[in-house]
């Protein structure tokens, strides 16, 4: 599974994810839930270079959230979205998390 290192916040992007999130919930679900999945999504539209990445993870009051990042290489990623997880992705997450507790 492939895991960030570290988070680009670009100011606009930082703006649209606060609307529902903070930086620091978002940060929680990337990196301090253990249990944290990320996927590889499709090639980005405006940069086919960079892939789309797919994070599903908890914030540390318990929300389950999905992080839309862009790959910006070296371990970097640039956040572009952040959501409450729909019912299939909260299901995708609950049988990994499931799978690596057990």
């Amino acid at each position: 599974m492939y895991r960030f290192r570290r988070l680009y916040w670009r100011e606009d992007r930082k703006e649209h994810v606060e609307r529902r999130y903070t930086t620091e919930e978002v940060e929680e679900a990337l990196f301090d839930d253990p249990f944290c999945v990320v996927r590889r999504g499709p090639r980005s539209d405006k940069n086919p270079d960079q892939f789309i990445y797919y994070a599903y993870g908890s914030t540390g009051s318990g929300e389950r959230i999905t992080v839309v990042l862009l790959d910006e290489g070296a371990g970097v990623a640039l956040p572009v979205t952040a959501r409450a997880m729909n019912f299939s992705e909260r299901k995708y997450y609950e049988e990994r998390r499931n799978q690596r507790h057990d």
